[in-house]
């Protein structure tokens, strides 16, 4: 798929394939993260996007039709018709599932439905509200739900600050398939307002690692979960907490993916051969091989970037031609751990058909991307960019075939290190 971003945060433009593992390399504050944040933000909210309008239309209702059951007429009105509460309960579940799913379409169908249960003239005069506000949420344009939902995802990564701050151009993102070119995705952004032009159905969850030690820390709130199947924006990180907790992996993946993971469970399991586990007061622990609960405060950072990769294997939540976006995930490991690392990303890829975006400081971890991706015959399936500024905004140049531009400008603190070396030499001499 190639990604196209046009005036998003600190990108002025740019042009990233990702096929197979497209790696991002420059300096701090170059628009890296940015690519990152709008192919997650892009790829996560149109994630099940019809049943995230689903599930909040069915909330909203429920609620509205809940102001009904406060009134003590409907209460009377129930025992005439001979109906417990928990029956009425039933039927208004039933009713709201007809009203989702295009069964009930008209206002005066509704009304009549619900007649029977309020007939005085005051209550009448409240009910009538209560039947208008429901018949708009029928009525409401989903194309204006999807816009909202794309939007707050994208507020939610970007603090409100979408388009480039630079200039007041419009911002745009084009996402196009190569196996489907006529399922792409066209967003424009005027002012921070949202607009989809075109979308493809997004039926893989996307992954997007980068802080892994506040994941790993994170607390959970009673209702965070709720709040998710209702369709409302989680950040990556929040989003990493909830893949990590799955209770339920698939039992079905779990066997067919048993002979792919052959190698990766190998090299994962020399670095960390226990697992991670979610206790009753929500919080994660690792579980040594011998038995011993350790809390994740006490694992070092570079040990739990391994843990979370295992756990998200185990849990099934990598899956066939999915996306997985990795900010940096070199940061906290030894040199040899930045090779296994990347040998383990080289086969996720392989046997997966994964689209992988990665950002990297590391000479060592983009090497090692380079050569595995060689050893294990996907090199052709990899793409290498160098990021910097132009007049305060940031450009990205494809340097597949120049990957000795990344290395030159990694190499440049040796440089300057080698400089101050003879400088001291110098005055070690003359002293």
């Amino acid at each position: 798929m190639k990604i196209n971003i046009k005036n998003i945060g600190k990108v002025k433009e740019a042009d990233i394939e990702i096929n197979g593992i497209t790696v991002l390399a420059g300096e701090n504050s170059t628009g890296k993260s940015t690519i990152s944040k709008a192919l997650f933000s892009t790829f996560n909210g149109l994630y099940n996007i019809d049943k995230k309008i689903e599930n909040d239309k069915l909330r909203t209702i429920k609620r509205m039709l809940g102001a009904i059951t406060t009134m003590r007429e409907y209460r009377r009105n129930l025992i005439v018709h001979g109906l417990s509460l928990s029956k009425f309960d039933i039927l208004m579940n039933e009713l709201v599932e007809k009203i989702i799913k295009n069964q009930i379409t008209e206002k005066n169908e509704l009304k009549k439905i619900l007649s029977n249960f309020i007939t005085t003239e005051e209550k009448s005069r409240v009910f009538e509200k209560i039947i208008n506000n429901i018949s708009d949420v029928m009525n409401l344009d989903n194309n204006s739900y999807k816009n909202i939902i794309l939007e707050e995802q994208f507020n939610k990564e970007f603090d409100n600050q979408i388009s480039n701050i630079r200039n007041n151009d419009n911002a745009k993102i084009v996402v196009s398939f190569s196996q489907n070119k006529n399922k792409n995705i066209g967003i424009s952004i005027n002012s921070n307002k949202i607009n989809i032009k075109e979308h493809a159905d997004i039926i893989t969850q996307v992954i997007y690692i980068d802080d892994i030690n506040m994941a790993l820390e994170y607390k959970k709130e009673a209702d965070i979960f709720k709040i998710y199947n209702f369709g409302e924006p989680f950040s990556h990180t929040t989003l990493l907490v909830k893949l990590l907790d799955n209770k339920n992996p698939s039992l079905a993946k779990k066997i067919i993916n048993e002979k792919k993971l052959e190698n990766i469970n190998k090299i994962l399991n020399q670095i960390s051969p226990g697992m991670l586990y979610t206790k009753d007061d929500g919080n994660f622990v690792y579980k040594t091989e011998d038995g011993i609960d350790i809390s994740t405060s006490n694992i070092s950072l570079g040990l739990k970037t391994f843990i979370v990769l295992k756990k998200l294997i185990q849990n099934s939540i990598i899956e066939e031609n999915g996306t997985i976006i990795l900010d940096e995930p070199e940061i906290h490991l030894h040199p040899k751990n930045q090779l296994k690392f990347a040998e383990i990303i080289v086969l996720l890829q392989k046997e997966f058909g994964l689209h992988i975006l990665l950002s990297t400081h590391s000479p060592y971890f983009i090497k090692a991307i380079e050569e595995y991706s060689k050893k294990y015959a996907i090199n052709k399936k990899c793409k290498f960019y160098l990021s910097s500024l132009k007049n305060k905004v940031a450009i990205f140049e494809d340097v597949t075939e120049k990957t000795y531009k990344i290395y030159k400008l990694l190499a440049e603190p040796y440089d300057i290190l080698d400089e101050i070396e003879i400088e001291n030499n110098n005055r070690d001499k003359n002293d």
